[in-house]
């Protein structure tokens, strides 16, 4: 949460004292490469690197480590409990077809948690070679000479040899991919099979300086040894990654009844899992991005050149976007490998030239709910890592290349952070402000529930005694309880915090050892109390329909923007989702073709100000096939009318859609939380009733 911005605050001076080390110095010649003309034609400060021989000291590794540490855990349990639970749905639907037709089915016995790990511990030690083949299946990547790499950038080159020759190692092998995109990424688990993949669209981009520092980033994840794990999680996703792609594309094709739904359901799955499967590794892949554009700065010294790459990085991958229509699958399956998240800077990548970044980039440096807001993003805020690289600039006493100066951490004192929590519904998406209220006056109901339950005992109320059949937080629930309470403490009566992520995992294993130490004692350990559940639902229930009006108010009483510039909509540096503006706005909507589009999970408006993500819902996104759906409608010009909300993803969350010809089409969201609001409350009753 806020502990992971510790390493974003402005940067203690133990990171930049000077040391005796000396190291090379040059001051590039940006004529040794001749980027293609960007169609933007924006005019960069150009501001330069530093020329002295200062060097800044390495930061502390130990919170990278201890994510290290915790995500392989955190990715086994996802991994183990997703098998589990499609193996027990698999042997479900055998059971009961047996039952129908009286056949003998096969079934699928559970798998063991050794056999999942040694699975896991198989894969990430052939993950260079499977990341290797799919590569080269797909998109036949070419061998990338050191001495053809010099030709586009000499201080590329040199910075290569550089790494080998002081570590003794072979130099990591180097592919090119013949395409436009804007891509580099990193993969192996020993010097021997390392890899690093660039693009000819990046090379075309940037300049030497640049192409430098977009290396330097790279050799940056060599030394920290962080790309031995993320090569075994890269490849582990593009498992599910593949069967999805395999199946919608078989959808796509075959011209069978029935047989397109199934396989569109199939690939439906397949990306709900790769999803899931991501969420484990969230952590780890931020905080790789700030430690490797430190360890770029490291080696290059040259922070505004790494500031104008990732820039023009972004304003790459949105022309792409552009011209494709959708975000290209190799920017999708290999994002945690990119030194950019896409949907995080399609946007900002689409501005007109004369738009200042600053204007737009002040959210991801001041508004206090931002890191909350980003939790679900691979890579950290582009403002913040833009910011300090601004701070590495002016240790060499250099102009920087953006004027980023304000920086305000998310809380500085604990009745700060006790009033961010108290306000989070004011500020955070409905269904994650309803989960988190849910959880916390679940418990207090819970709680309120036992000690009725415990006096209608002395009160001979036997009609309430039911209530005191399980102790309130002493359940499998109650220990994520234990360990969030623990973790909040520390936070409020300690300076020092530990990291989220690896605390959580840190403790959850403590407190298994604990109850494997205990001999059958805390059994409450892995028990279920469903009183307690049918509390967190009803609480839910409830939470949900106090804000679903507050959430989408009525759009005759709200003001309407009409044709707001993508600027001016990401320029309010205090916006939060909860706090929508009301737009209609005009243009070509963009999204994946035909099956790949089953979700909505990427539309995309073209407007003639830049690029803006769209949110459409079904009752249950597009699993109703009945449905009105845009999906018709996608490289066609039309009108959005919608909610903006400001994130980490700038997303306007769609009302109607109305084509020039043709019916207008109206979001089910407000039905799908009402059907959530439903379901939440019936299945709380119902387990109030069997308890």
């Amino acid at each position: 949460m806020e502990n992971e911005e510790n390493s974003l605050k402005k940067p203690s001076d133990s990171h930049l004292i000077p040391e005796n080390t000396q190291i090379n110095s040059e001051k590039a010649d940006n004529s040794t490469t001749n980027p293609e003309e960007n169609p933007s034609k924006r005019q960069w400060r150009n501001a330069e690197g530093a020329a002295s021989k200062r060097k800044m000291k390495p930061p502390s590794k130990i919170r990278l480590w201890g994510i290290m540490l915790a995500t392989p855990i955190a990715v086994f349990w996802v991994f183990y409990w997703t098998l589990k639970w499609l193996m027990n749905l698999v042997n479900f639907i055998s059971v009961k077809i047996q039952n129908l037709g009286n056949r003998e089915l096969i079934n699928i016995y559970e798998i063991s948690p050794i056999s999942a790990g040694i699975f896991l511990i198989i894969l990430g030690i052939i993950a260079p070679f499977l990341l290797e083949a799919i590569l080269k299946y797909t998109y036949h990547p070419s061998p990338f000479s050191l001495s053809k790499l010099a030709e586009k950038s000499p201080l590329s080159g040199k910075l290569l040899q550089q790494y080998a020759q002081k570590r003794s190692i072979p130099l990591p092998s180097l592919k090119l991919l013949s395409t436009s995109y804007p891509v580099v990424l990193t993969y192996g688990n020993h010097p021997r099979n390392t890899c690093i993949v660039i693009s000819e669209g990046l090379l075309n981009q940037l300049t030497n300086e640049e192409i430098a520092t977009i290396y330097g980033t790279q050799l940056g994840h060599l030394i920290n040894k962080d790309v031995i794990l993320m090569s075994a999680l890269a490849a582990l996703l593009q498992l599910p990654y593949c069967l999805y792609s395999c199946s919608a594309r078989a959808a796509n094709q075959v011209k069978l009844p029935i047989l397109p739904q199934i396989l569109g359901f199939l690939s439906t799955v397949c990306y709900g899992i790769y999803q899931f499967w991501r969420l484990p590794a969230l952590w780890l892949s931020r905080q790789r991005m700030i430690d490797s554009d430190h360890g770029s700065i490291q080696l290059t010294q040259n922070p505004n050149a790494l500031c104008r790459a990732l820039l023009k990085i972004s304003i790459g991958i949105s022309q792409n976007i552009e011209q494709q229509g959708y975000i290209p699958p190799l920017l999708d399956s290999f994002s945690f490998l990119l030194p950019l998240e896409p949907r995080q800077v399609m946007s900002l990548g689409s501005l007109a030239a004369n738009i200042p970044y600053e204007s737009v980039l002040h959210w991801d440096c001041t508004n206090p709910y931002r890191h909350w807001l980003s939790l679900l993003d691979s890579h950290p805020l582009l403002g913040e890592r833009l910011y300090l690289l601004g701070r590495y600039a002016k240790f060499w006493n250099l102009d920087t290349e953006l004027e980023l100066n304000e920086y305000r951490p998310s809380w500085q004192t604990k009745s700060e952070l006790w009033g961010k929590l108290a306000k989070s519904y004011q500020a955070l998406p409905i269904l994650a402000a309803a989960f988190l209220y849910a959880l916390g006056f679940g418990v207090i109901l819970r709680i309120l529930f036992w000690l009725i339950g415990k006096y209608s005992h002395q009160l001979d109320l036997k009609s309430l005694s039911w209530l005191d059949t399980a102790y309130p937080v002493l359940n499998a629930w109650g220990v994520w309880l234990w360990i969030i309470g623990i973790i909040i403490g520390i936070f409020l009566f300690s300076d020092h915090h530990p990291h989220i992520f690896a605390g959580v995992i840190f403790l959850k294993i403590f407190m298994s050892l604990i109850q494997y130490w205990s001999r059958g004692r805390l059994i409450w350990f892995d028990s279920i109390d469903p009183l307690f559940n049918a509390c967190c639902l009803i609480i839910l229930s409830f939470s949900l329909i106090i804000w679903l009006n507050r959430y989408f108010p009525d759009p005759k009483k709200t003001p309407l923007l009409t044709d707001p510039s993508v600027a001016d909509l990401l320029s309010d540096s205090e916006a939060v989702p909860a706090q929508a503006k009301l737009v209609r706005i005009s243009g070509i909507l963009l999204g994946y073709p035909k099956i790949n589009q089953w979700l909505g999970q990427e539309l995309i408006l073209q407007t003639t100000t830049g690029l803006i993500k769209l949110k459409f819902m079904g009752l249950i996104g597009n699993i109703i096939p009945w449905y009105l759906y845009p999906k018709p409608l996608i490289k066609k010009p039309v009108t959005v009318q919608g909610w903006f909300r400001r994130g980490s993803i700038p997303v306007i969350e769609i009302e109607t859609l109305k084509p020039i010809r043709g019916k207008t089409l109206r979001s089910g969201a407000t039905h799908f939380i009402f059907l959530l609001i439903v379901i939440s409350a019936l299945w709380g009753t119902h387990l109030i009733r069997t308890h």
